[in-house]
């Protein structure tokens, strides 16, 4: 039996294309490279024990042919998908890499894709494209190869600080478009003196690495990173040459990027001003991007929010907490239409009225990409449009359950038709309005629904 390649299929976990000895020799004329071109070449998505599932990326015409050149080829050890063309010409493969970058840009292709085929061309398994800001705050981090949830264990072992990361460190410091390896780094020590960044090293796969610094903007450093893993080893000048040439690429790519996000920001800006709405658009980290002319008013206020140092923050630091998750909660959640608003609520540090934001996601490739937008709308409790179960949730700190029941006596029901409703005990129903009576800080029914009618 013959090995051609690897591919990184998950963590821990080599697929390699096997091939029958009479194939061998022909298949050596092909090189992995591990995404789809709409080009001749070979494209085979296998499952198991080596059956084709589907040829994907491919032109109807070339599909049966690719499937039929490679039936004899499996991948051990569960699915993958592989691609192989011939590797005659370097710089034409360099060339479509860029291609790939310059797609992605202008909404055409994928990020991770292009992130993918730069790791391949320069010989490693992943590819990666990291927003580095303040603090230690990492605004993004796209890591082709490897599994989602590396990103946030990334973060979580303290991956996006310069103080336990030497690359990071040494990524800082660099000019735009300086190449470093190894050699700049000192990830040994790193994995030593911080046990959690270490094993997420190691839990990875995580060799060598090559990187640079693509964009410095505001108070956020755009870099690019191709990792090789261990068995792969040390990066060489070869590949260190082919990342070089990439990486301008990579850097043009982002510009673009960046430039239509600042359009689609103007145009959301300008729709804020023309609203009656306390409205404000800002990223995960709080910085503000837009804010209408009537959250003006209330951030200069300062009762219940400020900006300071270019983030929104809340004026009571018990608020803080709730109003950095619901903003990193809605970064997170895609490109979602349906994404609902989190409520959350804040209260006067004069001790006014509360107030509750509603923060949402905002969606499109136009507005987002390069740290999220999240857009948070400020109401005073009786021109929400939240439901009133979820306000009340948010207002009173009620469980689930009692929420449920908080909503459904405002719509007028009673202990019997909730239990009903529900398929609780009515003993069940009643323990939660006591315990909803306790929390409003009202005696009766009567008095609960008045309050209910205060929320509306």
């Amino acid at each position: 039996m013959a090995v051609l390649g690897e591919e990184r299929h998950q963590a821990g976990a080599r697929q390699r294309l096997v091939l029958d000895d009479d194939d061998a020799q022909s298949a050596r004329q092909y090189a992995p490279l591990g995404w789809p071109f709409d080009r001749p070449g070979l494209l085979l998505v296998t499952g198991g024990g080596g059956a084709v599932v589907n040829n994907l990326f491919m032109g109807a015409a070339r599909r049966e042919d690719a499937t039929s050149r490679l039936l004899k080829g499996r991948w051990s050890g569960g699915a993958s998908v592989g691609y192989f063309r011939s590797t005659s010409d370097l710089d034409s493969r360099v060339f479509e890499v860029a291609d790939l970058f310059q797609d992605a840009a202008l909404g055409a292709g994928d990020w991770n894709q292009a992130l993918a085929g730069l790791a391949y061309v320069a010989g490693g398994f992943c590819g990666e494209l990291i927003g580095l800001g303040e603090a230690a705050a990492v605004p993004f981090n796209w890591m082709s190869g490897l599994p989602a949830e590396a990103a946030t264990e990334f973060m979580a072992a303290g991956g996006g600080d310069p103080r336990i990361n030497s690359r990071v460190r040494a990524g800082l410091r660099a000019a735009e478009l300086e190449i470093l390896d190894e050699s700049a780094f000192t990830t040994e020590e790193d994995a030593r003196r911080h046990p959690a960044y270490g094993d997420w090293l190691e839990r990875y796969d995580i060799g060598d690495v090559c990187l640079t610094p693509l964009l410095r903007r505001d108070d956020m450093l755009i870099g690019l990173a191709f990792a090789r893993s261990g068995r792969q080893g040390p990066v060489a000048s070869r590949e260190k040459r082919i990342f070089a040439a990439l990486a301008p690429y990579a850097r043009s790519a982002v510009r673009v990027q960046m430039a239509m996000e600042a359009e689609g920001r103007g145009l959301l800006s300008n729709l804020l001003d023309a609203l009656s709405v306390h409205a404000v658009l800002c990223d995960a980290d709080g910085r503000v991007k837009a804010m209408s002319p009537p959250a003006e008013a209330l951030v200069a206020n300062g009762g219940h929010l400020r900006v300071k140092g270019g983030r929104l923050q809340a004026a009571r630091p018990a608020d803080a907490i709730a109003l950095q998750s619901a903003l990193a909660d809605a970064a997170g959640a895609g490109q979602a239409l349906a994404t609902p608003a989190r409520p959350i609520v804040l209260r006067d540090a004069t001790g006014g009225a509360p107030l509750l934001l509603e923060v949402t996601h905002v969606p499109g490739r136009r507005v987002q990409q390069f740290g999220a937008a999240v857009l948070v709308v400020a109401r005073p409790c009786g021109q929400s449009t939240t439901p009133i179960g979820e306000r009340a949730q948010a207002l009173l700190g009620l469980t689930h359950a009692e929420t449920a029941v908080a909503a459904q006596m405002a719509a007028g029901a009673g202990p019997q038709a909730i239990a009903e409703r529900t398929g609780v005990s009515t003993g069940t129903v009643r323990t939660h309005i006591r315990n909803l009576f306790a929390k409003a800080g009202v005696r009766s029914q009567v008095e609960l629904l008045a309050r209910f009618a205060d929320l509306r």
